[in-house]
C-alpha cells in the first residue's frame, strides 16, 4: 500500500509515514523490516519525545 510512495523517495524525510508503515508491517507479522521502518521515524522526526517512542518501538520485544 505505502511501497509507491516509499520507493518514489518523494516523502523520505516524513516520519508519519514511515511510522504508518512500521505499524503496516507489524500487522502483517514482519517484525524485523517494521523495526527498521521504526527506526527510519525516529531518524526522521524532529520532535524529541516522539523520536524516543519510535525509538522504543524500535526494540525487540517492544509490544
Amino acid at each position: 500500500m505505502l511501497e509507491p510512495v516509499l520507493a518514489s523517495g518523494a516523502l523520505q524525510g516524513y516520519s508519519p509515514l514511515h511510522a504508518a508503515h512500521a505499524a503496516l508491517l507489524e500487522e502483517a507479522g514482519y517484525p524485523e523490516r517494521a523495526r527498521g521502518a521504526w527506526a527510519r521515524a525516529a531518524e526522521t522526526s524532529a520532535n524529541t519525545v516522539l523520536r524516543e517512542e519510535l525509538l522504543r518501538r524500535h526494540e525487540p520485544g517492544t509490544p
